[in-house]
C-alpha cells in the first residue's frame, strides 16, 4: 500500500492500494483508501477512484477534502482494532 504522511490537524497518514475494476469495455482504476487519524482510528474505503486519492494528496486542507469528498460517499470499515490485534504498529496516538 502506498502511504503518505500528511499535514493535518486530524489526519496523520493516507494510503492507497490500487486495483483494477473491469467495467465492461474499459478498466477503471480504483483501490482501497486508508485514512489514519491522529486519535488512532484507521478507516479503509474500498472502491475509491485513484483520481480521488490523487486529489486528496494534493488538497490544501486534508480535513476539508475528507469531509466533502470522502465521508458519507464511500463504504468504510474501522480497522484500528484489527491492526492492534495483529500487532501492527500502524496506529499512532
Amino acid at each position: 500500500m502506498q502511504k503518505v504522511k500528511v499535514e493535518s490537524s486530524n489526519i496523520s497518514e493516507i494510503g492507497f492500494e490500487l486495483t483494477a475494476l473491469d467495467a465492461g469495455k474499459e478498466t477503471v482504476s480504483v483501490g482501497t483508501l486508508r485514512v489514519t487519524f491522529k486519535g488512532g482510528n484507521v478507516y479503509e474505503y474500498p472502491l475509491v477512484p485513484a483520481s480521488v486519492f490523487e486529489a486528496f494528496t494534493l488538497s490544501e486542507s486534508k480535513g476539508k477534502f475528507f469531509a466533502v469528498e470522502i465521508k458519507g460517499k464511500y463504504q468504510f470499515k474501522n480497522i484500528a482494532e484489527s491492526l492492534k490485534t495483529a500487532g501492527i504498529e500502524e496506529v499512532k496516538k
